[in-house]
């Protein structure tokens, strides 16, 4: 949102031409102004986060992007898929670990969770992020002739409305205030369908695909959303986005529905997003599914009770305990149970 010290600049530089008509003396002055109000931004920048020092921690929980981390942290990575074909016995899991216990769950719906757990999708390779540090006028820039501060790849735009830095980087160049951001990828479409494109900005923001303008969402303001609609076929589409932020707050997000997310609106997710058009052969990752790092091993069915394992070792059908959690309530005879175990797959891949 633009700041009042961006009015009181301007307001304190019509004084000044006043009291210094000389247009070299004045052009001086007014410069010593802006950069006066641009020091004074940095103060506050830092005094916000000096005074938001306690709560760092839970914010940058709550701020952390799983697949950013995902993919940079060099995770396990895989060249093929796990088998999805169980072996099935009766009993119980007695030795491993058990990550979901679940009641009213079909054997076929049990066994698809497992088996989504097991599913690895491709390692997102990002879409480019080019930041820039100038004055804002509450207007779009044309970049052309104009050298980024940094340049990065990015799993998705996801940057919510925030009066802090969004996040490191922006830190380490000091991008509280008056910087302006540009996003260039592709994002791959599934089903072929009408698409609606969002993006929810403080301030002013806009979207092209395919070289066309689909969503506008220009001026100074809080975090709005603004959408547009366009038919897309399937394959990979050429995208960017800017936004340019003034002063006080800041964020983008970048959302879409269609077909491909059951016209539900939701943040355009890495898997689409990528910084070319090439298809295939990138590593296979987990997905952020719960299992901490690990494949569904296996699952037990009873009635409508599913037990979920990302270990198991041992099936029993005297088992007094599930993997030897006495701690765990689980009803019903060991023996009247069928557990499924998958074959191990261990990550093949050096990253």
């Amino acid at each position: 949102m633009a700041d009042d010290t961006t009015a009181d600049a301007d307001a304190e530089a019509e004084q000044l031409q006043a009291q210094y008509p000389i247009s070299g003396n004045f052009r001086q002055l007014q410069a010593d102004v802006e950069a006066d109000v641009e020091a004074e931004a940095d103060v506050e920048a830092d005094v916000a986060m000096a005074e938001d020092a306690m709560v760092d921690a839970e914010d940058s929980v709550e701020s952390i992007d799983n697949e950013a981390v995902a993919s940079s942290a060099g995770g396990p990575r895989w060249s093929t898929q796990p088998d999805k074909t169980p072996t099935c016995v009766s009993g119980v899991c007695a030795a491993g670990s058990w990550v979901f216990f679940g009641q009213g769950k079909t054997y076929d719906e049990c066994k698809a969770i497992c088996e989504g757990a097991r599913t690895l999708v491709p390692e997102p390779d990002g879409i480019t992020e080019k930041g820039y540090k100038f004055r804002q006028n509450g207007r779009f820039h044309d970049l052309s002739k104009r050298t980024p501060t940094f340049e990065r790849k990015i799993p998705k735009i996801k940057y919510p409305g925030t009066s802090r830095y969004w996040d490191d980087k922006f830190k380490a160049h000091r991008m509280y205030n008056h910087f302006y951001m540009r996003w260039e990828g592709y994002v791959e479409i599934k089903q072929k369908g009408k698409y609606t494109f969002y993006t929810s900005s403080d301030d002013g923001s806009r979207l092209y695909v395919n070289g066309k303008q689909v969503v506008d969402n220009p001026g100074w303001h809080g975090m709005r959303l603004r959408e547009g609609k366009v038919d897309l076929d399937a394959g990979k589409h050429a995208f960017w986005a800017e936004v340019f932020e003034g002063g006080g707050g800041a964020g983008m997000e970048f959302y879409y529905n269609g077909p491909d997310t059951n016209n539900q609106r939701i943040i355009v997710p890495p898997a689409v997003l990528s910084s070319s058009l090439k298809t295939g052969g990138q590593p296979l990752m987990l997905p952020d599914h719960g299992f901490g790092g690990k494949l569904c091993a296996g699952f037990s069915h009873e009635g409508s009770k599913c037990l979920l394992y990302d270990e198991c070792s041992k099936v029993s059908t005297t088992a007094d305990s599930i993997v030897g959690d006495t701690s765990f309530d689980w009803a019903g005879d060991p023996a009247g149970y069928q557990t499924c175990q998958y074959s191990a797959h261990a990550p093949d891949l050096v990253v």
